[in-house]
Protein backbone atom coordinates (compact mmCIF):
# COMPACT_ATOMS: atom_id res chain seq x y z
CA UNK A 1 0.00 0.00 0.00
CA UNK A 2 2.99 2.30 0.91
CA UNK A 3 4.56 1.84 -2.31
CA UNK A 4 1.13 2.48 -4.17
CA UNK A 5 1.25 5.69 -2.96
CA UNK A 6 4.48 6.90 -3.32
CA UNK A 7 4.06 5.65 -6.71
CA UNK A 8 1.17 7.81 -7.31
CA UNK A 9 2.62 11.03 -5.73
CA UNK A 10 5.95 10.22 -7.76
CA UNK A 11 3.35 10.13 -10.70
CA UNK A 12 1.68 13.14 -9.67
CA UNK A 13 4.64 14.97 -9.23
CA UNK A 14 5.76 14.14 -12.83
CA UNK A 15 2.54 15.10 -14.48
CA UNK A 16 2.37 18.50 -12.68
CA UNK A 17 6.10 19.12 -13.72
CA UNK A 18 5.35 18.12 -16.91
CA UNK A 19 2.20 19.84 -17.62
CA UNK A 20 3.59 23.71 -16.76
CA UNK A 21 4.16 25.74 -19.86
CA UNK A 22 7.36 27.25 -20.19
CA UNK A 23 7.67 30.33 -22.10
CA UNK A 24 7.98 29.90 -25.81
CA UNK A 25 12.23 30.49 -26.71
CA UNK A 26 12.78 33.42 -28.15
CA UNK A 27 13.69 34.32 -31.67
CA UNK A 28 17.10 35.71 -31.62
CA UNK A 29 18.54 38.41 -33.85
CA UNK A 30 22.69 38.80 -33.72
CA UNK A 31 23.78 42.73 -33.94
CA UNK A 32 27.12 42.83 -34.78
CA UNK A 33 28.47 46.59 -32.98
CA UNK A 34 31.38 48.50 -32.03
CA UNK A 35 31.10 48.65 -28.28
CA UNK A 36 34.76 49.65 -27.19
CA UNK A 37 37.06 51.69 -29.40
CA UNK A 38 36.60 55.04 -30.68
CA UNK A 39 33.09 54.27 -32.16
CA UNK A 40 31.63 52.91 -28.82
CA UNK A 41 29.10 55.86 -28.92
CA UNK A 42 27.67 54.34 -32.17
CA UNK A 43 27.58 51.23 -30.86
CA UNK A 44 26.00 51.95 -28.11
CA UNK A 45 23.36 54.64 -29.32
CA UNK A 46 23.21 51.57 -32.14
CA UNK A 47 22.40 48.87 -29.07
CA UNK A 48 20.13 51.46 -27.17
CA UNK A 49 18.16 51.75 -30.24
CA UNK A 50 17.25 48.52 -30.90
CA UNK A 51 16.71 47.62 -27.02
CA UNK A 52 14.20 49.80 -27.03
CA UNK A 53 12.55 48.82 -29.91
CA UNK A 54 12.70 45.11 -28.28
CA UNK A 55 10.78 46.77 -25.36
CA UNK A 56 8.31 48.08 -27.30
CA UNK A 57 7.68 45.14 -29.59
CA UNK A 58 7.52 42.97 -25.97
CA UNK A 59 4.93 45.74 -24.47
CA UNK A 60 2.73 45.30 -27.17
CA UNK A 61 2.68 42.14 -27.06
CA UNK A 62 4.41 41.63 -31.04
CA UNK A 63 5.62 38.21 -31.76
CA UNK A 64 7.17 36.39 -34.29
CA UNK A 65 5.45 33.29 -34.85
CA UNK A 66 3.96 33.45 -31.38
CA UNK A 67 7.68 33.50 -30.44
CA UNK A 68 9.32 37.01 -28.67
CA UNK A 69 12.59 38.89 -30.21
CA UNK A 70 15.49 38.77 -28.51
CA UNK A 71 18.76 40.28 -29.80
CA UNK A 72 22.49 39.28 -28.98
CA UNK A 73 24.66 42.63 -29.00
CA UNK A 74 28.00 41.47 -29.69
CA UNK A 75 31.28 43.47 -29.92
CA UNK A 76 32.94 43.32 -33.93
CA UNK A 77 36.08 45.19 -32.04
CA UNK A 78 36.13 47.33 -35.38
CA UNK A 79 37.85 44.10 -36.88
CA UNK A 80 37.23 42.33 -40.73
CA UNK A 81 38.53 39.12 -38.73
CA UNK A 82 35.99 39.68 -35.20
CA UNK A 83 33.37 39.98 -37.57
CA UNK A 84 33.42 37.03 -39.79
CA UNK A 85 34.15 34.66 -36.58
CA UNK A 86 30.96 36.20 -34.62
CA UNK A 87 28.63 35.93 -37.54
CA UNK A 88 29.90 32.11 -38.00
CA UNK A 89 29.27 31.89 -34.08
CA UNK A 90 25.86 33.82 -34.23
CA UNK A 91 24.75 31.49 -37.01
CA UNK A 92 25.60 28.42 -35.99
CA UNK A 93 25.82 28.12 -32.50
CA UNK A 94 23.19 30.82 -31.12
CA UNK A 95 20.60 29.96 -34.28
CA UNK A 96 20.14 33.54 -35.29
CA UNK A 97 17.61 34.23 -37.59
CA UNK A 98 18.89 37.32 -38.37
CA UNK A 99 21.63 39.85 -38.48
CA UNK A 100 21.73 43.47 -38.25
CA UNK A 101 25.38 45.02 -39.89
CA UNK A 102 27.38 47.58 -38.53
CA UNK A 103 27.37 51.31 -40.23
CA UNK A 104 31.16 50.30 -41.24
CA UNK A 105 30.76 49.43 -44.83
CA UNK A 106 33.92 47.49 -44.78
CA UNK A 107 32.78 45.28 -41.98
CA UNK A 108 29.32 45.35 -43.24
CA UNK A 109 30.65 43.49 -46.85
CA UNK A 110 32.50 41.05 -44.40
CA UNK A 111 29.36 40.24 -42.57
CA UNK A 112 27.25 39.68 -46.11
CA UNK A 113 30.36 37.45 -47.50
CA UNK A 114 30.53 35.27 -44.18
CA UNK A 115 25.94 34.89 -44.10
CA UNK A 116 26.15 34.16 -48.23
CA UNK A 117 25.67 30.24 -47.95
CA UNK A 118 22.95 30.57 -44.76
CA UNK A 119 20.79 32.78 -46.51
CA UNK A 120 19.10 34.80 -42.94
CA UNK A 121 18.37 38.29 -43.50
CA UNK A 122 20.73 41.40 -43.10
CA UNK A 123 19.56 44.63 -41.99
CA UNK A 124 22.44 47.33 -42.92
CA UNK A 125 21.08 50.74 -41.07
CA UNK A 126 23.34 52.63 -44.16
CA UNK A 127 23.75 52.33 -47.64
CA UNK A 128 25.92 49.70 -49.24
CA UNK A 129 29.02 50.63 -51.65
CA UNK A 130 27.94 47.78 -54.27
CA UNK A 131 24.72 46.09 -54.91
CA UNK A 132 24.29 43.46 -52.34
CA UNK A 133 24.36 39.73 -54.45
CA UNK A 134 21.38 38.47 -51.79
CA UNK A 135 17.94 38.82 -51.40
CA UNK A 136 17.63 38.49 -47.67
CA UNK A 137 19.94 42.26 -47.30
CA UNK A 138 17.50 45.36 -46.07
CA UNK A 139 19.17 48.74 -46.55
CA UNK A 140 17.70 51.34 -44.47
CA UNK A 141 19.67 54.08 -46.51
CA UNK A 142 19.05 55.78 -49.53
CA UNK A 143 20.95 55.61 -52.36
CA UNK A 144 23.66 58.01 -53.43
CA UNK A 145 21.26 59.17 -56.53
CA UNK A 146 18.03 60.01 -54.15
CA UNK A 147 19.97 61.75 -51.74
CA UNK A 148 20.95 63.98 -54.40
CA UNK A 149 17.62 64.60 -55.60
CA UNK A 150 16.60 65.43 -52.10
CA UNK A 151 19.58 67.57 -51.58
CA UNK A 152 18.99 69.15 -54.91
CA UNK A 153 15.32 70.03 -54.27
CA UNK A 154 15.97 71.08 -50.42
CA UNK A 155 18.97 73.79 -52.05
CA UNK A 156 16.74 75.00 -54.98
CA UNK A 157 13.54 74.85 -52.99
CA UNK A 158 14.59 75.68 -49.07
CA UNK A 159 17.85 77.65 -49.11
CA UNK A 160 16.49 79.46 -52.13
CA UNK A 161 20.80 79.26 -53.38
CA UNK A 162 21.33 80.67 -56.20
CA UNK A 163 24.42 78.69 -57.01
CA UNK A 164 26.10 75.48 -55.85
CA UNK A 165 29.02 73.03 -56.20
CA UNK A 166 29.11 69.23 -56.03
CA UNK A 167 32.12 67.48 -54.67
CA UNK A 168 32.68 63.90 -56.34
CA UNK A 169 34.69 61.66 -54.55
CA UNK A 170 36.28 59.51 -57.40
CA UNK A 171 36.89 56.74 -55.38
CA UNK A 172 33.09 55.47 -56.03
CA UNK A 173 30.68 55.39 -58.53
CA UNK A 174 29.79 59.43 -58.60
CA UNK A 175 26.22 60.84 -57.16
CA UNK A 176 24.06 61.74 -59.94
CA UNK A 177 23.69 65.85 -59.76
CA UNK A 178 21.70 66.67 -62.71
CA UNK A 179 19.00 67.55 -60.77
CA UNK A 180 21.19 69.90 -59.45
CA UNK A 181 22.52 71.35 -62.73
CA UNK A 182 18.92 72.28 -63.91
CA UNK A 183 18.91 74.68 -61.10
CA UNK A 184 22.01 76.39 -61.91
CA UNK A 185 21.96 79.89 -63.26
Amino acid sequence: MHAWRSLSLLLLLIAIGCSSKAAPEPVWIGQLLPLDGPNRKIGQHARQGVEQAVAESRAAEQTVGGHPLAVLHVDSRGEAATVQAETVRLLTVNRAAALMADFDARLTERMLRENHSYGVPVVVPGELPAPADANAVVSLGLPPTVRGRLLAHYTSTDLHLQRAAVLIDHRHPPVSYTHLRAHET
